[in-house]
This record gives C-alpha cells, sequence and structure tokens, in this order.
C-alpha cells in the first residue's frame, strides 16, 4: 500500500514529447521514452542535464552519458538541455523543463519517471506546467524492483521510505510556497 502511493497512474495519451525525468541517469527511461515514440504517443524527446557545481566534473560528462542512452536506446534525436541543479531539485527542474517546453511549443507531454518517484514528479510537473498551459500526463518505470516485490531487500525498503518522505516533504513544504511564491508574481 506505501508503495502504491508513490506511483503515478499510467497514461498513454498522445502527447507532444516525452520528457525524461533525468535525475539518475536511469537507461531504462530513455528504453521506455522509445518505445512510445515507436507507438505514435509522442514525437519528440527532451531529456534535461543538471549541472552540478559542487561537483568537479565537467558538463561534457553527463552530456555524453545522455547522449549516449539515447544512442543505445536508439532514439533519433534527444532534445537535451543543460539546467542549474538547485534545491529543491525537483521543483526547480520541473521549472527549467518548463521554460524550454515553453520555447519549443510543446502543449503535453508524457513524463517518463522512475516508478517510486513518478507521483511526486507527476505532482510538481504539473503545478509547475499548469500556469503554462501544458498537460502532463505519466509514464513509471521499474526495473527488477517494483510495488510487489520492494519489500523483499534493504535496498528496496530504503528507496520505498525515501521516496514516501520525500513524496510528503514537497506536498508539505514545497509545493505550497511554490504556489504562493507564483501567486505574488
Amino acid at each position: 500500500m506505501v508503495a502504491e502511493a508513490l506511483v503515478c497512474a499510467s497514461t498513454e495519451l498522445e502527447s507532444d514529447a516525452t520528457v525524461i525525468d533525468n535525475v539518475d541517469h536511469d537507461y531504462l527511461l530513455f528504453a521506455r521514452s522509445k518505445q512510445l515514440l515507436a507507438r505514435g504517443l509522442a514525437r519528440d524527446v527532451v531529456v534535461p542535464i543538471m549541472r552540478r557545481p559542487a561537483i568537479d566534473e565537467p558538463i561534457e560528462v553527463t552530456l555524453g552519458t545522455v547522449q549516449l542512452m539515447c544512442r543505445i536506446a536508439g532514439l533519433q534525436s534527444c532534445e537535451i538541455f543543460e539546467t542549474a541543479l538547485e534545491e529543491p531539485i525537483s521543483l526547480n527542474l520541473a521549472r527549467a523543463v518548463a521554460r524550454e517546453l515553453e520555447a519549443r511549443s510543446i502543449r503535453s507531454v508524457l513524463l517518463v519517471t522512475p516508478g517510486f518517484r513518478s507521483q511526486r514528479a507527476l505532482e510538481v510537473y504539473a503545478a509547475t506546467f499548469g500556469p503554462a498551459g501544458v498537460a502532463v500526463r505519466c509514464q513509471p518505470v521499474f526495473g527488477a524492483v517494483d510495488s510487489t516485490n520492494w519489500f523483499e531487500t534493504a535496498h528496496g525498503v530504503q528507496n520505498v521510505s525515501l521516496q514516501f518522505l520525500k513524496l510528503w516533504y514537497y506536498r508539505i513544504l514545497v509545493l505550497p510556497q511554490a504556489r504562493v511564491a507564483s501567486a505574488r508574481q
């Protein structure tokens, strides 16, 4: 029951693009985007990459990793753009993606995101994209650990617990403050 609350309802409606919620560089997200494109559910793939200023790693490493995952997944063109890594990460990432979508005149997206992060990502992206008039649909992606077996390993329990805390942190603290800030503008 706890794990299911973390997972958004999968929606497969035709959209302008898929947005890969590229926080942890998970190849499975790129493979799912390819499947969605192959089924005609989207025409473009948008992938943000975050500059991590505290880490002495050139952005080229992150860019190369994303380009490699796009190529291996068979995605002909990934629209990759760079954004700063700022706390709260999910909210600021969603804001950067919203600006990018607006610049590209994209009005609807399939958000391809890790399964246990998916409900939080959907809520954050929907709150951010809503004022811009961009519809968000969710595509949760799971690997070997999913909502039926997460409790079988310590790492699964740790991940679900962490994602549960993050979901409620965003619901209680981050999103209400973001709405107040948006209303002031």
